[in-house]
């Protein structure tokens, strides 16, 4: 295949499944600037490993597992920050408490609860909410469908408690 035709196919491929990059960026960063940036490095990883696609697994797939090894990476290379400095960030994320009063407020409430989650969980529980059964989030993740289910009974008892926190 030609170099233009492989990027063609690629683009091709990106905007079928752009929204779905978009929002996984969405769960794992709260400021915009770090969702951009976020995106940016997925493509660039989607782009340097397309020429080595097997086509073992279905493109979409593969796609979400490139981003979420991606974010992985990325959020340990964060990690690695000094405490000061990720202290710093989140302290300007806080949530305004005038917000909190405002029922629109609410999707961001849930949205800053799995900013709260690992990694892992926040995995789980986007691949979830994209309308994956269990059988087809095990894979992904590498974990058995009892596991997953488990995790996310978990999870959800967490989100609960959070958010109960959060809007009384």
């Amino acid at each position: 295949m030609s170099s233009a035709a492989l990027q063609q196919e690629f683009l091709r491929l990106l905007s079928t499944q752009q929204r779905r990059l978009h929002s996984l960026c969405r769960f794992y960063y709260v400021r915009v600037e770090d969702r951009q940036d976020a995106f940016q490095e997925i493509v660039l990883q989607l782009w340097k490993s397309y020429s080595g696609f097997q086509g073992t697994a279905h493109v979409s797939t593969w796609m979400y597992r490139v981003a979420l090894n991606t974010i992985f990476s990325r959020l340990r290379r964060e990690k690695a920050q000094p405490e000061w400095v990720r202290w710093t960030e989140e302290l300007q994320q806080l949530p305004n408490p005038e917000d909190l009063v405002n029922p629109a407020a609410a999707g961001q409430v849930l949205e800053e609860a799995i900013h709260q989650l690992s990694a892992e969980d926040k995995a789980l529980v986007l691949l979830h909410l994209e309308g994956y059964s269990y059988q087809e989030i095990a894979p992904l993740l590498d974990m058995s469908t009892t596991n997953v289910s488990t995790r996310l009974h978990r999870i959800k008892g967490k989100l609960g408690k959070y958010l109960k926190m959060q809007l009384l």
